[in-house]
């Protein structure tokens, strides 16, 4: 340890009130073996330190390895004990992102535990809702394991929705990935739009090296549901998702706009207020289909676009083979 170091933790052990007189700290067997520990360990690395100098430093260390195991321990049984954890953390602030025993934020503990209330605490304690661990962001790890309350409290916080971790994966992949409807999880109609307001691009791919966009994967699962009667029960993500910041020169890796998964899938409200809002039947995707020759193609012909309106030529792009012609009207398709 370099001594301009050893001043500043120094100084930190005068601005703190001593271990043996601190409100929510009482020294025990572990903090004295620590204390011995680096009393030894100071004097040999910083020998011109004076007896009580060395003694503040010392103190002050295992002051603070103390407090990171015996935080966990307070935070993480049956019935937390906010009140002492919060007196500790006041004498030790930066507690609250240290390292536990394994190494990890406690953010990510309290994840792993499945503790909102735990998550709640931290954060009002000024937890760093971006902390990461071996590249795993904790809003990740949230959304990973389908903690979309503690996802909600994070963002709410300030955790950085377009983050991605270690294997490419963000925000937005994850969720779509992990959500489906009746697997007991809080519903997570507050969340999306929030991550929407944050800056999440769904038109994104779902993770690095992937061509399927979040958009995409979202229609997927909605349509299953659809398809399987749970329809129901089921948020209406898709008009959200397709409508948020809609603009027709955003694509999909597979180069569809919005417009093209609209008709696609059958969204027919949405469709019409992609119409309304800058968006032409006549656009082509990156196959050179408009979304009409597209719905063709794919053997959809039971779209209903205002019924008998009348609908601009359709041209056929150079770049596209065996598109089938589309009538001027979509009556046709009734």
């Amino acid at each position: 340890m370099r001594l301009p170091i050893l001043r500043l933790v120094l100084l930190l052990a005068a601005l703190l009130p001593c271990a043996a007189n601190a409100a929510g700290f009482q020294p025990d067997q572990q903090y004295t073996n620590w204390l011995n520990q680096y009393r030894n360990q100071v004097k040999g690395q910083s020998p011109k330190l004076s007896t009580n100098e060395l003694e503040q430093l010392a103190m002050t260390l295992a002051r603070s390895n103390r407090l990171v195991q015996i935080l966990p321990e307070m935070l993480f049984e049956a019935e937390p004990d906010f009140e002492h954890a919060a007196e500790l953390l006041k004498e030790f602030p930066g507690g609250v992102n240290a390292l536990t025993r394994y190494g990890q934020p406690i953010l990510h503990s309290a994840i792993d535990y499945n503790r909102a209330n735990t998550m709640e605490f931290l954060l009002q304690q000024k937890a760093n809702p971006n902390v990461s661990a071996n590249n795993r962001p904790v809003l990740l790890e949230a959304m990973q394991n389908g903690r979309w309350d503690m996802a909600l409290m994070l963002i709410k916080a300030g955790a950085v929705v377009t983050v991605t971790n270690s294997s490419g994966e963000n925000a937005g992949g994850l969720f779509f990935e992990r959500w489906y409807p009746g697997n007991g999880q809080m519903s997570p109609g507050e969340l999306v739009p929030l991550l929407l307001t944050n800056g999440l691009d769904v038109f994104q791919a779902t993770r690095t090296g992937t061509e399927t966009a979040i958009i995409e994967d979202c229609l997927q699962r909605e349509q299953g549901y659809r398809y399987n009667g749970r329809s129901g029960s089921t948020p209406a993500f898709s008009e959200l998702l397709l409508t948020n910041n809609a603009s027709p020169i955003r694509r999909t890796p597979h180069g569809d706009t919005a417009l093209h998964l609209a008709v696609h899938n059958g969204y027919t409200n949405i469709i019409e207020v992609l119409l309304q809002n800058g968006f032409t039947i006549d656009q082509t995707n990156s196959a050179g289909l408009t979304p009409l020759q597209d719905l063709v193609g794919a053997g959809k012909a039971n779209i209903v676009i205002s019924p008998g309106a009348p609908m601009p030529p359709t041209p056929r792009s150079a770049g596209a083979t065996n598109v089938p012609s589309v009538p001027q009207t979509i009556s046709a398709y009734l």
